[in-house]
């Protein structure tokens, strides 16, 4: 599967000290509950959560956990960045705004321009997903600089700076819809019960009933918010795909491999396996000198590895369960550490290393039980690396 992850951030205030006495409530007096009702459509989607509200929702909070999500992200995962409160304009600086403004997110302690929000985008990783929804004034393109205002306002160098502008966004990789609740220079209302344009956007869901693509849901929007003072605007940035554009929205892909992988073995059939092998091996490689050359008994680590492997996977591990194993799972404690285990208890320990993949319990943990057990008898290397396999295999057997 692909990921999915959201950060939800709402303010219902600022901090008047930053913004010269202006408090910033009048308006944004739902922004929180917004947050809340976002939260509730995009849960039983599967999306992992980072919530930033109000005295939380710093400048810097948001830009760090914004470059956070662009470097964890990867191919077809998909990001959603929520925010509720006020956008302002600022004098642009860098001349890359044909109205000779940059827009703004109101954090708590100073403004977020656009252009800072752009410099994160364009490190997004190639392919992933980006969702951004902003319920406040001036959010036509607080995203970034679009051509879709009235140039007769502009000079011709401006005009220029723009179009080389929107040119230089075919460096990004990633790809984003933006939904604005308002276009620039105009307002987004806001009241008790939340803003205008997410109450609507939650309608036009429609408690997850909604089946179309991104651009009927804006169009069910912009029924939901008929008559209302504000214009919604749907933007894309990016080379953004028809198979992105066409999803339902907040889709999180299935990438699972074509072919299922085998199911985890029982406690039952991993005693029978082991029973099979001369435990003793691995506790003691000199007990197989004796045995004839030609019958491969000579135990090697690798060997060790490979066996716990087949223990815990079964058959066929696919390169894609693995992946999904390394990134969802903590690493497991490396093969050179020293550790205290009879070799009459590996057999038990490799049984319960099958059933924590099988109960979706965290497997370092009982490889933790290896490293910190009591017994007279030290339990090399080799047996190690043996349950480390048996923990691998069974993790990366997991459908």
């Amino acid at each position: 599967m692909s990921r999915g992850f959201a950060l939800l951030v709402g303010l219902k205030s600022v901090n008047p000290t930053a913004y010269g006495g202006w408090t910033g409530e009048n308006g944004c007096w739902g922004c929180e509950l917004d947050v809340d009702n976002i939260q509730r459509v995009l849960t039983p989607l599967g999306f992992e959560f980072g919530i930033l509200k109000t005295a939380q929702a710093t400048s810097h909070n948001i830009l760090s956990a914004l470059r956070g999500a662009a470097r964890n992200l990867r191919s077809d995962d998909i990001f959603v960045f929520y925010y509720s409160g006020h956008g302002g304009q600022i004098q642009d600086k860098d001349g890359d705004e044909p109205d000779n403004k940059d827009e703004t997110l109101v954090a708590y302690d100073k403004e977020v321009i656009d252009d800072d929000l752009n410099s994160i985008w364009q490190s997004f990783n190639a392919g992933s997903r980006i969702v951004m929804i902003s319920d406040s004034c001036n959010s036509g393109s607080n995203y970034k600089m679009r051509l879709d205002i009235p140039f007769e306002k502009a000079s011709p160098i401006k005009m220029f700076s723009a179009i080389a502008d929107c040119d230089r966004s075919s460096t990004m990789t990633s790809q984003m819809i933006h939904y604005g609740g308002c276009r620039d220079g105009g307002s987004s209302a806001g009241y008790q019960g939340g803003g205008t344009f997410t109450s609507g956007f939650c309608r036009a869901w429609s408690s997850g009933t909604f089946s179309g693509n991104y651009r009927d849901l804006y169009a069910r929007i912009l029924e939901e918010l008929r008559g209302e003072r504000q214009q919604p605007q749907f933007s894309e940035y990016g080379p953004v795909t028809d198979a992105f554009r066409n999803q339902r929205p907040f889709t999180i892909l299935d990438r699972s491999p074509s072919t299922a992988a085998e199911p985890i073995p029982t406690r039952d059939e991993v005693t029978q396996i082991l029973s099979a092998i001369p435990i003793a091996w691995l506790y003691q490689p000199s007990l197989a000198e004796n045995i004839p050359p030609e019958s491969g008994a000579r135990i090697a680590p690798l060997v060790a590895a490979a066996i716990g492997v087949a223990v815990g996977a079964g058959i066929q591990l696919g390169s894609q369960a693995l992946n999904r194993a390394v990134a969802s799972r903590p690493s497991l404690p490396s093969a050179d550490f020293h550790c205290n285990l009879p070799y009459s208890a590996i057999e038990q320990l490799a049984g319960d290393l099958v059933d924590a993949a099988r109960d979706d319990q965290e497997i370092a943990d009982c490889l933790r039980k290896i490293i910190t057990q009591d017994s007279d008898r030290p339990l090399p290397v080799i047996a190690a690396v043996f349950l480390a396999g048996v923990a691998a295999g069974a993790a990366a057997a997991r459908p």
